[in-house]
């Protein structure tokens, strides 16, 4: 069990894959828009800060929250996971591999969860566990219903857009799911609505599903004091040859209330086009070994960090942590020039974005404009998200430099 990780810093990163990268070789010494740099949105944490890449669902749940007085934190641990398999079908289903990190009640639980089976429900599986260790009465079916009772829809996302457009022959040959994804002869798109699943059918039907498990809370020791989902060693210099595919998604979504009373929870998944759940909108995946993203937990209570990748994510997290400092600042952190070290041919990608960082390295130099998306979450009496400054589309202003 990790104790007491996350009480002060939460960083989550999201990384894009080298192999599908523009990269264009420039000179080293090119002159850096460096108006651009320390340019972060630090937003003040209110009653409760609702996490996921579906901003209009966090405002909706965020909402729901408020209104929701006589529900514990555990409760809604529950009903914002079961609401991931809507939002995020492509990267959470019911045989998705499953990491979460939950703190309620000054307790603390970790978990990885691995389908053993294509026709397995590993991901309703975790919520059970997670159920079982707190001792909580009330069944993964019960919050469901409590879901179906609520008069919402889902918001249809960028990353939910996308896989509604991938599946869209097969989910009009379904009626039901026609009705579901379609606006008239139109695909759901981004910025659109669609209906939300019947929960409880859903749950009902994973329990006719595998419920055999592989379950770890093993950590790897890492650089800097870290714990990692990851071993470092085979990704300190160069990349391991990783026979992935680029269809593996991945997803991390979190509640954060106060220092006793939050959870941060990632999921990969492979979908298989066309294998539908029933009449649900949720395919099953292909069985999943290795997570497609990769995060740490600093031993010293003080920062998590999650990054999300088609290939490299364990090798940029490995160099993020080895060439920034424990005592930088969030701003400090997310403005750090990043890179990768490749192979066949050996290189080095490295960002023109950001401010250099001491690299000892003889290999062939790329340069591409950005590397990566980083949200940082920060605990300093209450919790603070930094929005990722490379987007170019923050309107906040300069951010002010943090004091350690």
């Amino acid at each position: 069990m990790i104790n007491s990780i996350l009480k002060k810093v939460f960083i989550i990163a999201v990384t894009i894959s080298c192999s599908n990268l523009d990269i264009v070789e420039v000179d080293s010494n090119q002159k850096k828009n460096e108006s651009r740099l320390n340019v972060t949105c630090p937003i003040e944490k209110k009653p409760i800060l609702v996490y996921s890449e579906n901003n209009k669902l966090n405002s909706i749940y965020k909402n729901y929250f408020e209104q929701s007085t006589k529900q514990s934190f555990l409760d809604h641990y529950f009903k914002w996971s079961l609401l991931q398999l809507a939002s995020r079908p492509d990267s959470t289903t019911l045989n998705s591999k499953t990491l979460t990190y939950i703190k309620y009640d000054k307790k603390e639980y970790f978990l990885i969860t691995t389908p053993k089976t294509l026709n397995s429900s590993s991901y309703i599986s975790q919520l059970n566990q997670v159920r079982k260790y707190f001792k909580k009465s009330r069944t993964i079916k019960s919050y469901a219903r409590s879901l179906d009772n609520w008069d919402f829809s889902i918001p249809v996302s960028k990353e939910l857009a996308k896989f509604l457009d991938k599946n869209k022959v097969s989910l009009y040959k379904n009626p039901k799911l026609r009705a579901i994804a379609f606006k008239g002869n139109q695909i759901a798109k981004d910025g659109e609505t669609i209906a939300p699943p019947k929960f409880e059918a859903l749950v009902t039907t994973s329990q006719r599903l595998d419920q055999n498990i592989f379950e770890t809370n093993h950590l790897f020791k890492s650089s800097k004091d870290y714990l990692c989902n990851f071993d470092k060693n085979l990704f300190s210099s160069t990349p391991l040859i990783q026979r992935r595919s680029n269809e593996i998604r991945s997803n991390f979504f979190g509640l954060f209330q106060d220092k006793d009373n939050f959870f941060i929870t990632l999921t990969s998944a492979n979908p298989i086009v066309d294998q539908f759940n029933k009449n649900f909108l949720s395919l099953k995946s292909q069985k999943m070994t290795n997570f497609n993203a990769a995060i740490c937990f600093s031993k010293n209570n003080q920062e998590l960090i999650m990054a999300k990748n088609l290939i490299h994510s364990e090798q940029l997290l490995n160099n993020i942590l080895s060439s920034t400092d424990k005592n930088m600042s969030p701003e400090q952190i997310l403005n750090t020039k990043r890179f990768l070290n490749l192979l066949y041919p050996e290189r080095t990608v490295v960002e023109i974005y950001g401010r250099p960082f001491l690299q000892k390295n003889d290999q062939t130099k790329y340069y591409i404009p950005t590397l990566g998306k980083v949200d940082l979450i920060k605990y300093s009496k209450g919790f603070h998200l930094y929005k990722e400054p490379r987007t170019g589309i923050l309107k906040c202003g300069p951010a002010k430099t943090s004091k350690n």
